[in-house]
Parts: structure tokens; C-alpha cells; sequence
């Protein structure tokens, strides 16, 4: 079985959840069971290509078709992603760097997509001074700054509950020098935290230059911070501003287009952005973005935080993704500490949360290239996917 012949552009046959209908004499649990066991099928199945494909595209045999630079440069890209899936991932960073050794002009984003997928190994690996080489040839190919490099993460299986949080209560004024500053103490602890803002009462002027000199002053310092129940401050804010009127102090607007930026908010954000520029007839304040896809925040019904790898089986994965979801409209699967899939689990993993879902939306953010040319190869178009942006 030949891997273009699998997961080729031209194949009319996507791997679907296939299950027989439910029968009215079957109990619940008999259901369950037969699922269970449709799900172990399809495990083995798939173990048996992942395990063909590997030895198909092993290191060193030359691709059976003559194929021209671009579509070499995409079959290479999804021969490393099924590698890196079937847990050689070394292999995947040769096959990479061997695709990547000239440039391929006729085809810039497969190029740039190859170019993140080694930087990404090289971050699984925690392989800095490799990952810094990577990177100084990836800004000289594309003449753009590289993604930068990001500690190691949380080891798999951990939740969002083992992150610290911290939270300010009350009202933040300008006289909540001194409890920002015990704030920032406990802080100090900790690279990396959530910000509660849920129990801000009141805002003014005063309060919220200091917040946003305390979120800039982490930022220098290279700490990861996630503002986290942010709705009420949002609204505090802006009972206090109004476009074209044009305040002495404009620490409250910078701290509302701060919040959207750490939030993901992208609209609010831009639309801040113009608001304030049409209101000072300046450039918004530089500094942050807003990132491809911020979680909702702990606790929020439909959030889930992935582990580092989804091996098989997934039946545990699925029943916590089946919790989150139970009363919420949508799905949000948070992929920030997700290295791999393993090949066996992908096509279960998919046909899995469709089942679970039943109906509701799905969103992948914060996905690796690796993870998210897996899923676009053993799943379907209708997968809402925020990739990891560089």
C-alpha cells in the first residue's frame, strides 16, 4: 500500500467514523461496548499503515515517482509528518532539512511550512542551539524574524490546574500601589501564571497605568501571562471612554486594547485600535497582537487543555473532551502543550469528538504544523484550526 495512494491529493474515500446504526434490542451499555470494540479495530488497523507507511519512507530510498520540486517538497512534508506520528521523529528532522536544503520558489508557504515543522522538532527535542541555527536560517530564506524559541512544556498528562494563579480583588486605582505590589511579589515565583481579574470592582485612570506598567514589566521579564476572566475589567473600562473624546491620560484606552491583544480577541482589538487612533490621531499603542487563538479561560465550559502527546487508546481523552463540552455550545480544544498524535490515535481521536460533539463546533488552537497536517491529512475540511502562529 503506497503512501500517495493513501493520503494522496486525488483520493476519493476520506476516513470516516463508520459504525453500525444502533439497534432498538441493544442495551446502552451493549451500545458502548460495540463501539469500544469498533474503536480497538480501528486502532489496529491504523497501527498496520502507520507501520507500512514508516517502512515504506524510511531514510535514504528515493521517492518511486519523479515528481518536480514543489511536489516533492509537499510529499516530503507529509512523509515527515507520518513519521514524526509513528514516533521517529529524528527521521522526520532529516527527511526536513534534506527537503529544505534549496529553496522552492514556486511554492513559498509549503516552503515556510517545512521550514516550521524542523523548528518545531527541534523544540520537542529541547534542542535550543539546534533550534537557534534553524531559526537563523529560516529569517535568512524568508527575511522575517524567526519564531522565537519556547521553555520546554509541562510534562504530559498535566492540567490547567496545575498553573498558578493569582488575582487581584477590588478596586484598581491609583491607590492599589501596594496591593499590585504584593501582587507582583507573589508573582515573581513563577515564569509562568494566570492573572485572575475576575474580582475588579472598580477602574480608574490611575489603576489601570499601573496594571499596564506591572503586564509590561512581566513581558520584559520573559513571563508567560494569561489574563483570565477579563469581561467585567473590559466593561469597567469602557463605561469610561468614549471615541473622539480625547482624555489627558490615556492609560485606560491602553489597557483596554492590552486586555483584547492577551485575550485573542481579534475584532474588539482592531476595532479599539481605530477607535483609538481616530479619537488621539495617533498610531494604536505598539507592543502586543492578538494571538492566532487565546483560551477561554480555565473553568469555562467547552475549554479542554491537550496533553503533550494523544497516544491510543482514546477513550479517556475522549470522555474528558465529552465533560467539557456537556454544557457548553461550542468546543475549544487548547493545543499549546501538544508535541504529537500519535498515527494509530489520529483517525480514532477525529471520528471520536465528531461523536462526542454531536453537532457542536470544534476549534484545534494553538496547533503545531505537525499536528495540524495529521489531522488534514487522516480527517475532513470541516475543522476549525488556529495554527501556532511563529
Amino acid at each position: 500500500m503506497k503512501f500517495l495512494d493513501l493520503f494522496g491529493k486525488t483520493r476519493t474515500h476520506p476516513l470516516r467514523d463508520v459504525r453500525e446504526p444502533s439497534r432498538p434490542g441493544l442495551s446502552a451499555d451493549e451500545r458502548r461496548a460495540t463501539t469500544r470494540k469498533i474503536d480497538a479495530i480501528e486502532s489496529d488497523i491504523a497501527s498496520e499503515i502507520a507501520s507500512e507507511i514508516a517502512s515504506e519512507i524510511a531514510p535514504g530510498i528515493e521517492p518511486a515517482l519523479a515528481a518536480g520540486p514543489v511536489a516533492l517538497l509537499r510529499q516530503r512534508i507529509e512523509e515527515a509528518t507520518l513519521l514524526h506520528a509513528s514516533g521517529q521523529s529524528a527521521a522526520a528532522a532529516a527527511l526536513l532539512a534534506e527537503a529544505t536544503a534549496a529553496p522552492v520558489p514556486d511554492d513559498a508557504p509549503a516552503e515556510q511550512r517545512a521550514w516550521l515543522m524542523r523548528l518545531e522538532l527541534a523544540g520537542f527535542a529541547g534542542a535550543q542551539a539546534r533550534f537557534e541555527d534553524i531559526a537563523l536560517g529560516y529569517a535568512r530564506r524568508f527575511e522575517t524574524s524567526p519564531p522565537q524559541w519556547r521553555s520546554p512544556q509541562a510534562p504530559a498528562g498535566d492540567d490547567e490546574s496545575s498553573i498558578p494563579a493569582v488575582g487581584f480583588r477590588g478596586r484598581l486605582c491609583a491607590s492599589a500601589q501596594p496591593a499590585l505590589a504584593r501582587l507582583a511579589q507573589v508573582a515573581s515565583r513563577h515564569d509562568r501564571f494566570s492573572l485572575d481579574l475576575a474580582g475588579v470592582t472598580e477602574v480608574d485612570v490611575g489603576g489601570s497605568r499601573l496594571l499596564l506598567e506591572l503586564l509590561h514589566r512581566w513581558r520584559g521579564e520573559g513571563r508567560h501571562v494569561e489574563c483570565i476572566a477579563i469581561d467585567s475589567l473590559l466593561g469597567l473600562l469602557r463605561q469610561q471612554l468614549s471615541e473622539g473624546r480625547r482624555d489627558r491620560d490615556d492609560a485606560a484606552w491602553r489597557l483596554l486594547i492590552e486586555l483584547l491583544a492577551a485575550g485573542g480577541r481579534t475584532e474588539e482589538h482592531e476595532d479599539a485600535c481605530l477607535a483609538y487612533s481616530l479619537t488621539y490621531e495617533v498610531s494604536p499603542p505598539a507592543g502586543s497582537t492578538p494571538t492566532a487563538c487565546a483560551p477561554p479561560g480555565v473553568g469555562r465550559p467547552g475549554y479542554l487543555l491537550l496533553p503533550a502527546e494523544i497516544r491510543c487508546p482514546v477513550d479517556d481523552t475522549l470522555e474528558r473532551i465529552r465533560g467539557a463540552g456537556r454544557a457548553a455550545d461550542a468546543i475549544v480544544l487548547d493545543c499549546r502543550r501538544l508535541q504529537r498524535i500519535e498515527f494509530g490515535a489520529a483517525a480514532p481521536m477525529l471520528a471520536g469528538i465528531r461523536r462526542v460533539a454531536g453537532g457542536k463546533p470544534v476549534e484545534w488552537c494553538d496547533v503545531p504544523c505537525l499536528v495540524s497536517t495529521l489531522l488534514q491529512l487522516v480527517g475532513d475540511d470541516a475543522m476549525s484550526i488556529a495554527h501556532r502562529k511563529p
